[in-house]
């Protein structure tokens, strides 16, 4: 075996035909070049990433207009329509927490801290409520007079102090501490904060070793798309550089050969200033003639030749569809433009859109709000004396409907609701508060308590009478399903 090697080794031309024969475990043509190492298609790999640093990201967020709205527009849309808290249905208690929303600037706070956390990778939002504790212990609500502010932070002014490491801890692993600096140091000093006293946002989905090299936090959500960002600004960049020389100009110069072989550039530039001259001031050109009775002695030429831009906005339309792909948004919503094609309305984009809109909404910003509420009834403020039993959370339509299909969906409604109330289930009166009792039309149909007593409390009684059984036996029956008439007793 080892002189099989040894023999093997000393003949270089083998080793080049093994390792040839190794790389190459896939079809290939080698008339052709396919799949062979005169391929150029089989060199191509993934280069390693390189993470945009903190400051790349707030240079290019804040000086490019394109990169501010990909970090923007998801944001914008959540909040756009705002949302309504409702704890147990208690009206006073409603109107309590929609005017300490307006108060705390919930809405505007909460925006902030996504927005950051989307292009960061790392936001939060700080619950001023001074439960007389250390800020670096849990938040105890119900110690805690009220909830006073909230202050936005991004992941510049957050670091992480002390991890959960207890076993069976169910956040084993996740940040228990923060050290929270202020954004001027005037503003305040160092503090270490417990986790439970922020709402943090994180950015795009980021695998656990990697969020150990970026200290706990995320990519921003522009990490996956700076390239395709780039090859769009470049390509509007090679547009602009193509209209700055869109027309060409030729100058024919007899003799300029000669002319640039003795020396003569320096007259050559004053002849090209000359005309330059003479076309800003009286916007015409005065050229040689030539001699036409002198051999060689031909006339100046001048034209400009026309630049095409055929197939660039095509090409330009190609790159911001790769752009809104990657960023998971709308060329429609990205670039503000309206939907393009023949018959083209963009229903399904925006219905596309909003449903994602939608489920960032119901799994991402209901449990911050759901835990803020929480904490904001449990203060000594909060006109509640217990915990609400539920919580809900209430957001607007995003999809604006046309007046026909609006009419169109009450109408189906309103059909629906004739047969539920033909047939018993609902009554007239709960039909109209449920559709036209509160400030706009209602879409869904609940039972109030009360009404959901009254029917239990009409099935327990037609129960009790099954039961029991009817002491007289009933009217005999005819054939054909209908009563037979008592028989007169006076006959």
């Amino acid at each position: 075996m080892g002189k099989a090697l040894a023999a093997l080794v000393s003949s270089p031309e083998k080793v080049r035909n093994i390792e040839y024969q190794a790389k190459l475990d896939s079809w290939a043509n080698d008339r052709t070049g396919f799949g062979t190492l005169a391929d150029k298609t089989q060199y191509g790999y993934f280069q390693p990433l390189q993470p945009l640093n903190i400051q790349e990201l707030a240079n290019v967020y804040h000086g490019d207009s394109m990169a501010a709205r990909m970090v923007d527009v998801v944001p914008q849309e959540i909040f756009r329509e705002g949302f309504e808290l409702d704890a147990d249905g208690d009206h006073d208690v409603n109107d309590w927490l929609a005017e300490k929303s307006r108060v705390l600037d919930i809405r505007g706070k909460l925006q902030e801290g996504w927005t950051w956390g989307d292009l960061f990778g790392g936001g939060a939002v700080l619950i001023g409520a001074d439960d007389g504790r250390s800020s670096s212990m849990p938040l105890v609500p119900e110690r805690a007079k009220a909830v006073s502010y909230l202050y936005a932070l991004d992941r510049r002014m957050l670091w992480p102090w002390s991890y959960y490491t207890e076993p069976g801890h169910p956040k084993l692993g996740q940040v228990e501490q923060y050290q929270v600096t202020s954004a001027s140091s005037i503003a305040g000093p160092v503090q270490i904060v417990h986790e439970s006293r922020l709402l943090i946002f994180r950015g795009a989905p980021t695998g656990i070793r990697e969020r150990v090299m970026l200290n706990s936090w995320d990519y921003s959500v522009l990490q996956r798309p700076h390239e395709v960002l780039r090859q769009y600004n470049v390509g509007w960049n090679s547009l602009e550089i193509m209209m700055t020389d869109g027309n060409l100009s030729v100058f024919k110069m007899r003799g300029l050969s000669e002319a640039i072989a003795a020396g003569g550039s320096a007259a050559i530039a004053a002849r090209m200033s000359l005309i330059n001259q003479s076309t800003s001031n009286i916007r015409a050109l005065v050229l040689d003639a030539g001699d036409p009775s002198e051999a060689g002695s031909a006339p100046e030429e001048f034209n400009r030749q026309q630049l095409s831009y055929e197939g660039i906005p095509q090409a330009l339309d190609k790159l911001m569809l790769r752009l809104a792909s990657a960023v998971q948004i709308p060329v429609t919503i990205l670039m503000g433009q309206s939907p393009a094609g023949m018959s083209a309305t963009g229903d399904s984009d925006f219905r596309w859109f909003y449903d994602r809109i939608r489920s960032l909404q119901t799994n991402k910003l209901a449990p911050h709000l759901r835990r803020l509420t929480q904490i904001m009834l449990a203060t000594k403020e909060s006109p509640m004396r217990s915990a609400p039993k539920s919580i809900n959370i209430r957001f607007p339509d995003l999809w604006r409907e046309t007046p026909a299909a609006e009419a169109a969906r009450r109408l189906a409604n309103a059909q629906a609701d004739s047969a539920y109330v033909s047939a018993g289930i609902l009554t007239p009166e709960e039909v109209a508060l449920a559709r036209f009792g509160g400030d706009g039309y209602g879409e869904n149909i609940r039972l109030s308590d009360e009404a959901k007593q009254a029917r239990e409390g009409a099935l327990s009684m037609d129960m009790e009478k099954l039961a029991e059984g009817d002491p007289e036996p009933p009217d005999a029956l005819i054939t054909d399903g209908s009563a037979q008439a008592p028989a007169d007793p006076t006959a």
